[in-house]
């Protein structure tokens, strides 16, 4: 659209009227000219797409209040759908800016025409874009609103799922409330019921102690049946008959060790294994033993174990505990039991000075076994003394020197030290097949699981039959003569006061272990 021509005329001065007259005349012209028809018809559909606006404007904003109160139901929604309708609110506000700079340009092509063709241009294709971004808009409200009732329903179902895992939880809570309160109850009975046993110990803690405190035991008690017995006795001992025939008959002696009266090697070690023979089974009676509650209890627990292991583990745990000061009185009175019986048989063989030592001594021993014993009994795993034969079990007893201690305290000088110069032999060991084995002087020790499974703990200790017959040669010409004056003298066997007890006619009459 072009501008109307001005007159040349009125480039020239010209009165008043004229000048009026050709304004009204050109804005006549202007005014039936089709382009101000025009820019009525635009300035008319301009009001209609402000009026559009205005209603997009107001769609949006009552959206956007739909939209907040949608996205308020959850948070990660909300993040998003916020930012979009920032998005959103910044190019609505793009467009109302669009929209007043073309109102203004619209204002000001009242005054310069020439620019009106280009701004309406600009207008349309403003508009144009509008109104593609207002459908877009539209489209995307639409799929937000469809976006936002599966959210709804999804929230719902959520809300379901919570309240039913809620009365779940509550229920869980309420019978774990229950199980709680049972658990206490059962953990003050556990409590109560632990306070009447005694904690055993499991063997692997115990396993450094046990054997080391065991062979400690033995290495103590040869020691001093060596120091008694293994020593020179005077000759009133050697010749006194009643003596050496208690120690004959003594159960456990059983007639198997040659015990020729004299104080040669072979006789004096037989003395020693003697000794140790009696002592370690009137240990293994008295002391080692599960408790000292009654005398009877050691049958029952084996009775027990035999039909249910982990029942007599419980019922030995618990008579540990009962009367624990009668147990230890009752300790003390089997120890003095043992004492007893082993004097009784062997303190015959002593001098009077010899044998009050030597009680007192062995007393003093036994009091500190029984006390290293309670170890043993509070050891999880049964550990008994055992004399059954088993090539695993035993060891020969160890070669002792002839520079043991005497019972004054002053060692005795070997034979082979013509010097004067003192010296100890190291304990020579070695295993000893059942084939060999004469007598069980000292017995092993088995530790039992609740399988039944037996592990041996410390080894015991046994005499060869080789040793017995050393000692029984030595008695054989004494055993003759005896004879013989038996043969021409049936009397004389009671006047007589014989130097040995022990009859054997060779290794092969050696009576059976038990």
């Amino acid at each position: 659209m072009s501008s109307p021509a001005v007159p040349a005329n009125l480039t020239h001065y010209q009165q008043p009227e004229t000048l009026l007259h050709q304004l009204i005349s050109c804005i006549n012209k202007i005014s039936q000219d089709k382009s101000f028809q025009q820019l009525q018809i635009i300035l008319k559909y301009h009001g209609i797409v402000q009026e559009k606006l205005r209603t997009t404007d107001s769609a949006y904003r009552k959206n956007l209040e739909e939209l907040a109160q949608l996205t308020a139901e959850t948070k990660a929604e909300k993040e998003r759908l916020t930012k979009k309708i920032l998005e959103q609110n910044a190019e609505t506000n793009k467009a109302l800016e669009d929209k007043m700079t073309v109102h203004r340009k619209l204002e000001a092509q009242k005054t310069i025409n020439a620019d009106l063709e280009s701004t309406i241009k600009s207008l349309e294709q403003e508009l144009n874009r509008v109104v593609a971004h207002s459908k877009k808009h539209e489209e995307s409200v639409d799929k937000h609103k469809i976006i936002l009732e599966k959210q709804k329903e999804q929230i719902a179902a959520a809300k379901q799922e919570v309240a039913t895992a809620t009365n779940k939880l509550k229920m869980a809570s309420d019978q774990l409330g229950v199980k709680s309160d049972a658990l206490k109850e059962t953990e003050r009975k556990l409590g109560l019921f632990q306070s009447y046993t005694v904690k055993l110990t499991p063997l692997e803690r115990e396993r450094g102690y046990i054997p080391e405190m065991l062979a400690s035991l033995f290495k103590d008690a040869s020691t001093l049946f060596e120091e008694f017995l293994g020593i020179d006795l005077d000759m009133d001992c050697l010749q006194e008959l009643r003596s050496w025939e208690r120690v004959r008959d003594h159960a456990a002696t059983q007639h198997s060790f040659p015990l020729p009266a004299s104080n040669s090697a072979p006789a004096k070690k037989m003395r020693v294994n003697m000794g140790l023979s009696i002592y370690s089974r009137a240990l293994a009676k008295h002391v080692f033993r599960s408790n000292y509650l009654f005398p009877d209890a050691e049958k029952v627990l084996e009775a027990l174990h035999a039909k249910d292991t982990l029942q007599g583990t419980l019922v030995r745990a618990v008579l540990l505990q009962v009367l624990p000061g009668m147990q230890k009185k009752r300790q003390g009175a089997l120890a003095k039991i043992v004492v007893d019986e082993v004097c009784e048989v062997v303190a015959g063989l002593m001098s009077g000075d010899l044998q009050k030592k030597f009680r007192g001594r062995l007393g003093q021993l036994t009091i500190t076994l029984c006390g290293n014993w309670e170890a043993v009994q509070r050891v999880h795993e049964r550990i008994r003394p055992s004399f059954a034969l088993s090539e695993d079990d035993w060891q020969v007893l160890p070669v002792w020197s002839d520079l043991a201690p005497t019972p004054n305290g002053a060692p005795r000088r070997s034979r082979g030290d013509k010097d004067g110069q003192l010296g100890q032999q190291d304990l020579n060991l070695s295993t000893i097949s059942t084939d060999d084995i004469a007598r069980v002087v000292w017995p092993a020790f088995l530790a039992t699981d609740e399988e039944g499974t037996s592990e041996l703990i410390s080894f015991g200790y046994v005499i060869s039959r080789d040793d017995v017959q050393r000692a029984a040669n030595e008695d054989m010409p004494k055993r003759a003569m005896r004879k013989a004056d038996r043969d021409g003298d049936p009397g004389g066997q009671r006047r007589r006061r014989d130097s040995a007890v022990f009859v054997s006619h060779g290794p092969s009459d050696l009576p059976s272990i038990k």
